[in-house]
């Protein structure tokens, strides 16, 4: 208290000096002599800093509702922009593939025309051709995933239409080389579920759906189509029914329901008719049951492809909606088939009791 106390007398007292030295400049000023400047003392800094003045708090805004439909709108515009982006890259790069491709059976084609290859040459360099595309993929799939599912995408194609290519050039049977597309096809099929990629699984239920109309006994055998789309279909949903792969789901239905369509329009023998009836069950209950798995979570989660993350919410819901349409197609695809109503009476029966266990599922999962 003493220090305060004296430093402030020490204040006014300078204070003062500094009045009388003022009053004393005006006064020389007055009489014309020169004057010189007067200091101001500084007074010191107090001891504590001053309050810091309160800050204004902002003012409270509600938080505006999102629009359902402004929502729904920016959803579909990330999934066009996030799907056309991917579509852009994979065709670009299948492009470039399909070219090198081209390149490879042009110089093939010349050497042929001068004798240089063999037909059983030209069968062992595509296979080659084929597994070194594989094996280029598989090492690069680390650093270029897309790329590298290209490569191996066409190693599959061009396995394909060597095993198909060495039927005209009579290095195997026609037998052989039915055997040989098929058992591509469904390599294709086993590779997708091991790298996780169905593109591959598509490219695989295509080249068996073909195989049957390049070996020329589509149309011309009903019942051999209509057989073979039934296992196709299943081969496919064994895939389906381990990864829940959507896209692959749609591609079966589509592919097996228009292959059984030419053969129920060609005839309506029995064979046509339990296929008919055996790809209509499987596209209804398998999805239907890795429906009620993924609800009680229940199956084994794999890494989502960018293509289903891509399509996820169109695709989405599409199990469900499988549900009800497979029975329908199927008996729309059987109109011929003459039953009495004691069998529709089985049949209808059973597709209820199926919906109320599934229903019962579901809702048992989500409670």
């Amino acid at each position: 208290m003493d220090d305060h106390l004296g430093s402030e007398i020490e204040h006014e007292v300078a204070e003062l000096r500094v009045r009388v030295a003022m009053l004393e400049r005006q006064v020389r000023e007055l009489q014309g002599a020169p004057t010189q400047p007067v200091v101001r003392p500084q007074r010191p800094a107090p001891t504590q800093p001053p309050l810091a003045p309160p800050q204004p708090t902002p003012p409270i805004t509600e938080r505006p509702t999102a629009d359902p439909r402004s929502a729904g709108t920016e959803r579909v515009k990330r999934l066009v922009e996030a799907f056309s982006v991917q579509t852009s890259e994979a065709i670009l790069k299948w492009a470039g593939v399909g070219l090198v491709l081209l390149a490879v059976a042009f110089a093939v084609g010349l050497a042929i025309e001068r004798g240089w290859i063999t037909p059983t040459m030209r069968i062992a360099a595509a296979s080659t051709v084929s597994v070194a595309l594989f094996v280029i993929g598989q090492s690069i799939r680390s650093r270029r995933p897309v790329f590298a599912e290209t490569l191996q995408g066409a190693a599959f194609v061009s396995g394909f239409f060597t095993a198909w290519g060495a039927i005209p050039m009579g290095v195997v049977s026609g037998e052989v080389g039915f055997l040989a597309m098929v058992g591509v096809a469904l390599a294709a099929l086993v590779a997708s579920y091991l790298l996780d990629s169905p593109p591959i699984a598509i490219l695989g239920l295509l080249g068996g759906a073909a195989t049957p109309f390049m070996i020329r006994r589509g149309l011309e055998d009903p019942e051999f189509l209509a057989v073979f789309a039934a296992l196709i279909a299943v081969a496919t949903l064994v895939v389906f029914a381990a990864t829940g792969w959507r896209t692959l789901l749609v591609g079966t239905a589509i592919t097996a329901w228009s292959m059984l369509a030419l053969a129920a329009g060609e005839s309506s023998a029995a064979a046509v008719v339990w296929s008919i009836g055996i790809v209509g069950a499987a596209l209804w209950m398998v999805p239907l049951v890795r429906a009620i798995l993924e609800e009680n979570e229940t199956v084994r989660d794999l890494p989502a492809h960018r293509l289903e993350e891509a399509l996820q919410p169109l695709l989405k819901s599409v199990p469900h909606r499988f549900a009800i349409a497979a029975p329908l197609v199927s008996l729309l695809l059987a109109q011929d088939v003459d039953l009495s109503r004691y069998e529709w009476a089985a049949v209808i029966g059973a597709v209820a009791a199926v919906f109320a266990v599934a229903a019962l599922a579901l809702n048992v999962g989500r409670l």
